[in-house]
């Protein structure tokens, strides 16, 4: 990668104060197009690289940096300076496995623009053609290409480039009732791009009842949609990363090996999943990946490790070393983060689902995703909407309620999952996605 070439050199004849010394580097380019109402939109493209650079003596210090034409030997020299402000009383833990290096010479380039436009109007065309109701129709197709690489004075020296797809639709129908709903998904080829693995979930959202329900009781069995599921994971991941469990700060810390879920339920971050577009071959401190079940058949089977962690617990790192959480957090800082964190799926339709409802709810659409679970205690609270269910049919849709309960209890209580998969991304960030399909609970505490 050639952002971090000019640093080996200087990574090879260290200074004496420098004990140890990093480089890794993360480069994004990206390109969207899109269409509102079968009109193209503006284009948009985004360009990122940014290094940041470890350097220890007594402590380690960080540099991040996006001026590439920098000194090495002066960015080295801050890091190493920066030390000096560190609480920390001790080095970071760094790559010493040198084995498994390589470097990715290929050449991606960006596919030309009329293609894209191209299968963003297809997506638009066929969705438009489903219903005259609706009043709004967005499709963002956006072209990543990612290249990372790192590169210390232990030797380890890698590089990498990826190319993925996202792609969405935004839709808002106004008659009978004004609602919306928005899907996206993520593949690692533009063909991939399928047109059907839209129109199903349209249809069934389009078919939705419309008149106003009533929620007569409070703890029923539940259908909970794979978009809600996501919402959930999109916090509850923290619940299995290593810091936390030993920290005491995960409702599951103490419990590896124990039972904590339905035999059903496989939990697993996928750091490689073929035809999803988030993969990665090693993380930011340079381990390679790997899959990682955190629950296999209900039992807790394992953590998300960087490298401090898993040494703090004499195991061995995961790969889910990374920065870039959020738009809160410290970018610079190295957490532990999934790439593709995933509830496996099972084998019932979402038409099987549903039928398992007698007096029950489906719950279709929840918010607030970041602030509505504690991770310390597993207690939740998620506003939502959902379908009333009566002897078996749909009764009406209740707004303003909130589902809670508890981690523990959701996962002991599932007797059902289904096999088509949803998936959502982090906001903004774009740093990992989750995904899940739906399921189907014995009980579900629902007020409002």
């Amino acid at each position: 990668m050639k952002e971090i070439n000019k640093y080996r050199d200087c990574l090879c004849m260290l200074s004496n104060e420098y004990k140890e010394a990093e480089v890794e580097a993360e480069k994004k380019d990206a390109v969207c197009v899109g269409l509102i109402n079968q009109k193209p939109g503006k284009m948009e493209s985004f360009n990122k690289t940014a290094l940041f650079v470890r350097v220890s003596g007594d402590k380690t210090g960080m540099v991040y940096l996006q001026d590439l034409e920098k000194d090495p030997g002066e960015v080295l020299r801050e890091a190493y300076e920066n030390s000096n402000y560190v609480t920390t009383a001790r080095r970071e833990a760094f790559q010493k496995q040198a084995e498994d290096n390589f470097c990715d010479d290929s050449t991606l380039e960006h596919t030309e623009t009329v293609i894209l436009y191209n299968k963003a109007k297809e997506l638009s065309h066929e969705v438009g053609k489903l219903s005259d109701q609706f009043s709004y129709i967005e499709v963002k197709l956006t072209e990543t290409i990612q290249e990372y690489g790192i590169v210390n004075s232990y030797g380890v020296d890698k590089s990498c480039k990826k190319k993925y797809y996202e792609a969405s639709i935004n839709l808002t129908c106004c008659e009978p009732v004004h609602r919306s709903m928005v899907k996206e998904i993520t593949k690692d080829c533009l063909d991939d791009i399928r047109t059907e693995l839209f129109l199903e979930e349209i249809r069934e959202w389009l078919d939705l009842p419309v008149m106003t329900g009533r929620l007569t009781k409070n703890d029923v069995p539940a259908v909970l949609h794979g978009t809600v599921v996501c919402n959930i994971l999109l916090t509850a991941w923290q619940m299995f990363a290593g810091p936390e469990y030993l920290s005491r700060g995960s409702a599951f810390s103490g419990l590896l090996g124990k039972k904590i879920g339905s035999e059903l339920v496989n939990l697993v971050d996928c750091q490689n999943c073929e035809g999803y577009g988030y993969q990665k071959d090693f993380d930011c401190e340079g381990t390679k990946t790997k899959n990682t079940y955190v629950i296999k058949n209900g039992r807790m089977n394992g953590l998300l490790h960087n490298l401090d962690s898993a040494g703090k617990m004499g195991e061995l790192a995961t790969g889910n070393a990374g920065r870039d959480v959020n738009l809160i957090s410290d970018q610079t800082q190295i957490r532990v983060i999934p790439t593709n964190f995933c509830l496996e799926a099972g084998d019932k339709t979402q038409e099987q689902l549903l039928s398992m409802l007698d007096e029950g709810i489906y719950i279709y659409e929840s918010y607030d995703m970041f602030h509505s679970l504690n991770i310390a205690s597993g207690d939740f609270a998620i506003p939502c909407k959902g379908i009333v269910y009566s002897k078996g049919r749909p009764t009406g849709v209740v707004e303003g309620i909130t589902m809670s309960g508890n981690m523990k209890e959701l996962l002991l209580s599932i007797e059902a999952i289904g096999s088509r998969m949803d998936s959502v991304s982090m906001v903004m960030s774009k740093s990992f996605q989750v995904l899940a399909p739906g399921i189907y609970v014995n009980n579900l505490h629902v007020t409002g």
